[in-house]
Order: C-alpha cells, then sequence, then structure tokens
C-alpha cells in the first residue's frame, strides 16, 4: 500500500518544487520513502510514496519501468495472482525480474495493452506512461478499493491517490463544490465521479482514463452484471464457499505477519474460519470496542476468538478517547466521513502493528454482496441514491438495486476511503476477501430469491458459513455497533454549527440547521457535526477542529 501522483503538461515542464510539495502531501500513506521519475522532457513527472512495512521487499521501490525504459509505472494495491501472470508472461518472452507485483503490472501491459487490466486479480490504482506512444493510462480497481483521483485542467492531467496532493497543484482551486458536498450530506458521498472539491474527479470503480494525442477519454473495463444462473440453495452455497476460500487463500499471501480484523457479526470470523483452515494455524485478531459495558466491544469475540483466531488482541476506549482521535481521522480524510469504520480501523491498525502484524483480513463488502444492510428487508434507515441512476437496473429486483446502489455508492465512495486512510495512517494494509471480483461476479449468478431467501439478511452467506462456523457463532447475524459517541454529537453540534464555517461559508442555511437541532435527529446531527469538524480542518484551520 502506498501513494501514486503523476502529472502530465502539453503546454509546459511540470514545476519540479509544486510537484515535490503535491508528493510531500501523500506523506501519510508512504512514510517509510518516496521515489520521483523526470520523462519526456520534463513535462511527464511520476512519483510514489512507500509504506515502509517490515521485510517488504526493496524491490519494491519506484516508480519502475521495463528494461529498455519504454513504459514506467507507479502503482498502488496488491495484485494476488502476480505469480500465476509472471508465469505467463515469462512464456511469451518477457523477463520478469524483481518478483513484485508491480513490474508484472508493467509486462502484462506491454503484452496485453489496456486489456491487461482484466488479468489482474486484486486491488489496485496505478499511472503508466507509454514513452513511445506518448500516452498515459491511470485505472482503478473493479471495486474501488484503491481510490484515485485527477484534476484535467489546460490540456493536462494530475492524478493521485487522495485530493490533498491535487490541491497543491498550482491550478488547483481550494474551493468546495456546494452541490457535491450538499449530496454528500445527503447520501453520504458525491454523486458519480464528483468530489467535494470543486474541479477535483474521482475515478470511479471497473474504470480507465487514457491521456493521448487524442486527448482525455474516461472508458469502463468492467462492471457487475446480474445474469441469474444458479437458483438451487445447495448449488449457491457451493459455489459461495468455493470462491471465498480462493479469494482468502490468495490474499493470505504476504512477506510479513498477517491476522484478522474482528467487528461483529459473521464475515470476520467466516475470514478467520477459512484462514485457519488453509494455513492450519490460528491467527492473530485485533478488535477495538468503543465506551463500557456490553456496548464497549462487539458480540460473539469470546466465541470467534476461542474457536479461530490466538492470540486475541481487544483493545477498548472510552467514548473521550475516541472522540480524542476524531481531529486525527479528519486531518487524513480530505472529503467528510461521517461513520465509525474510520475509527475502528485505525485504532485497529495501530494495534496490529504495535504487535508486528503487518497485514489484516478484514471484511469490508459482506454486507453490500450478500446484502446484510439494515434495510434490505423493508424502509432503508438512511437515504440512498436512486437506483434509476443504475444502468439497466429498471427491470432488477429489488434487492439487487440495493446492493448495486450500496457496492457503487456507499462502498466505493465512504467506506472504502475510510479504511483505507485509516489503515495506512495505522500503518498497515488491509485485504478485504469479500470484494474479490470472482467472488462477487459469482454472488451476482445466484437468483436474489436464494441469495436473500425468505427475506433475511446474510441469508446465503449464513448457509455457506455454516461448515465453518458453530450454530452460536452464526447467531450472531449482525453487529452491535457502536452508541457510545452518539451523546456526545448532540452538544458538540450545539455548540460548533448555529456559527460555524458551514454557515460563514453559505454552504448550509442558519435557521436550517437550528431546525434540525430542535428536532434531536442523531444521525443528521452527526453528520452535520462531523462536517463542520471537516470544515474548520480543511477550510478554515485557524478555528480548529476540535
Amino acid at each position: 500500500m502506498s501513494g501514486i501522483l503523476g502529472q502530465v503538461e502539453t503546454q509546459r515542464a511540470v514545476d519540479p518544487d509544486a510537484f515535490a510539495r503535491m508528493l510531500g502531501a501523500l506523506a501519510t500513506r508512504g512514510p517509510g520513502g518516496e521515489g520521483t521519475r523526470v520523462l519526456h522532457g520534463s513535462r511527464v513527472v511520476l512519483g510514489h510514496r512507500r509504506l515502509a512495512i517490515p521485510d517488504r521487499a526493496g524491490s519494491a521501490a519506484q516508480p519502475i519501468s521495463n528494461a529498455c525504459g519504454t513504459l514506467w509505472l507507479t502503482f498502488d494495491g496488491e495484485i494476488y495472482n502476480f505469480h500465476e501472470l509472471g508465469k505467463q508472461l515469462a512464456a511469451e518472452g518477457h523477463a520478469v525480474c524483481s518478483g513484485s507485483d508491480a513490474e508484472v503490472v508493467l509486462h502484462a501491459y506491454a503484452e496485453w495493452g489496456d486489456d491487461c487490466l482484466l488479468r489482474l486479480r486484486g486491488t489496485f490504482a496505478f499511472g503508466l506512461w507509454d514513452t513511445r506512444r506518448e500516452r498515459l493510462l491511470i485505472a482503478r480497481d473493479r471495486l474501488g478499493v484503491k481510490p484515485l483521483y485527477y484534476l484535467a485542467e489546460g490540456g493536462g492531467l494530475t492524478f493521485a491517490s487522495q485530493p490533498r496532493a491535487i490541491l497543491e497543484h498550482p491550478r488547483a482551486r481550494r474551493e468546495v463544490d456546494p452541490i457535491a458536498f450538499r449530496h454528500c450530506l445527503a447520501y453520504g458521498q458525491p454523486r458519480d465521479d464528483r468530489t467535494v472539491w470543486a474541479g477535483i474527479a474521482k475515478l470511479p470503480p471497473g474504470h480507465r482514463l487514457v491521456l493521448d494525442r487524442r486527448g482525455l477519454r474516461s472508458e469502463r473495463y468492467w462492471e457487475i452484471r446480474y445474469a441469474p444462473s444458479v437458483f438451487k440453495p445447495a448449488d449457491a452455497a457451493r459455489l459461495v464457499r468455493a470462491k471465498l476460500e480462493e479469494a482468502v487463500r490468495l490474499q493470505l499471501a504476504s512477506e510479513v505477519p498477517i491476522g484478522v480484523h474482528l467487528s461483529g457479526g459473521i464475515a470476520p470470523p467466516t475470514i478467520a474460519a477459512i484462514a485457519m483452515c488453509a494455513l492450519e494455524r490460528k491467527l492473530p485478531s485485533f478488535e477495538i470496542g468503543i465506551g463500557e459495558g456490553d456496548g464497549a466491544a462487539r458480540r460473539g469475540t469470546p466465541l470467534v476468538s476461542r474457536h479461530f483466531t490466538a492470540p486475541a488482541h481487544e483493545a477498548r476506549m472510552s467514548a473521550e478517547a475516541a472522540a480524542c482521535l476524531l481531529p486525527e481521522l479528519i486531518a487524513i480524510s480530505d472529503e467528510p466521513c461521517f461513520g465509525d469504520a474510520g475509527l475502528h480501523t485505525l485504532a485497529a491498525s495501530r494495534l496490529a502493528r504495535s504487535q508486528g502484524v503487518g497485514v489484516m483480513l478484514g471484511s469490508g463488502g459482506a454486507d453490500e454482496v450478500f446484502a446484510g444492510h439494515a434495510g434490505y428487508e423493508g424502509a432503508s434507515p438512511k437515504p440512498k441514491w436512486p437506483w434509476r441512476r443504475l444502468r439497466g437496473a429498471a427491470a432488477l429486483p429489488r434487492v439487487t438495486r440495493l446492493q448495486l446502489a450500496d457496492l457503487s455508492t456507499s462502498l466505493a465512495g465512504d467506506l472504502l476511503p475510510q479504511i483505507d486512510r485509516a489503515s495506512l495512517a495505522g500503518g498497515v494494509e488491509i485485504r478485504l476477501p469479500f470484494l474479490d471480483h470472482e467472488l462477487v461476479e459469482a454472488a451476482f449468478t445466484i437468483d436474489s430469491r436464494v441469495l436473500f431467501a425468505e427475506g433475511e439478511r446474510l441469508a446465503l452467506l449464513k448457509r455457506a458459513a455454516a461448515s465453518w462456523l458453530p450454530p452460536e457463532v452464526l447467531a450472531d447475524s449482525h453487529s452491535a455497533g457502536d452508541t457510545a459517541l452518539d451523546a456526545r454529537w448532540q452538544s458538540t453540534a450545539s455548540s460548533l454549527l448555529p456559527d460555524g464555517v458551514l454557515v460563514s461559508r453559505g454552504l448550509l442555511e442558519r435557521d436550517t440547521i437550528l431546525a434540525l437541532l430542535a428536532s434531536e435527529r442523531p444521525a443528521e446531527t452527526r453528520f452535520l457535526a462531523r462536517a463542520e469538524l471537516w470544515a474548520r480542518h480543511w477550510l478554515e484551520p485557524a478555528s480548529g477542529a476540535a
């Protein structure tokens, strides 16, 4: 895991000092080292920041080139089938030397062109400069696990792992897009490829962007298609078990000690159980609880630890201690974030790193792929993007529409960025087997009436997981959630919002805020309070973020 940066100028040379500032802004993604490569008469510059995970091979240093220097790559992510691809490429005459997945991506592009994306199994965001064709290719993995943002301005293009780097560009506007910001408040993230920052776009999951002599164009190279061909529950469970076992096995390959990030529900113990079977040993687990008493930890942890993990590391934070992490979380979050996934991920990553663990398997994506969110049975507790925005959604089953909406919006636009930034800040790489694209494709070949049998959330996953989990663990279907912080938000919001930055900047009206505070709606209050704290840090730092 790392930070990537690139700039292509068509009318002028890249300013080296400005590029250095942009690369420096990505230090939170890669404090272990950096690299820069100047190309094409100083009109193309690629940069890379590396997370220094102990024992990680030195061959990971980037940007990296092929032997003749005609292709250059800056890469973030993990390609889990890179050994297999390396053998295929070697058979075709490619000299794959370093054993790094980044080098395999370079050779895959040389052999298959842009279609190499369809052969990569893993998570990735990268920028590749083809010197012979004077062509830039940037791409993001199918489900959007790795982030990628860009600024298209003046005929050139700047891309980066986070907007914070692009905001240091000399021609970037450090202004909020008011429409995108309101969408962020309403739905948790801006619509489509927008960000809250005016002029800065995000590359959608499953897309590539090409800049060459013909201009700039964005292309979709992969999308989820609901094509039911599996209608029997037993067949569906076998398919899920096989694909999930394969995904976990691939993601267990690691040069550093690996553990499991525990949270509520059956998804984390399922991952832990498969890992234990594959390795024939238990992995250490890491879990964070916020608050005191029964609400401090997730339900089922002792059962999971006893059966599938060792040693089990659990840390409890008071609501006050968790609140103290918020300013740091806001500082690493370039856009407003409203859930607590970042808090848990940051604390759990630091706990894992303190025990020498550099990689954790997480359960992100399980609720989207297997219909586990509250609201799938009926009315949703929070607004979702209208399903009519989804291409070809009008004949689809209701549950499938909700799955696709969650995968393409709240997962890719909110949860995954939180996990990505918080885990990097904690010095740990988090891998998400439930978002293996072959598993996701398989899930959408299963009839929705089987996947969501009798209107039960995670129905198919529970049926599949019965092969690994005892009944008492299966009974813990959903996470308990944390309510310890809720009491803080009303008082925090009342003191910050009426005369805060959101009002002074014209992003929200004071009367609207006062009416909301009077209505005592915790979810909306939490959204606005966090948005205000974000605005104080990013828009008017002098006002403070606490």
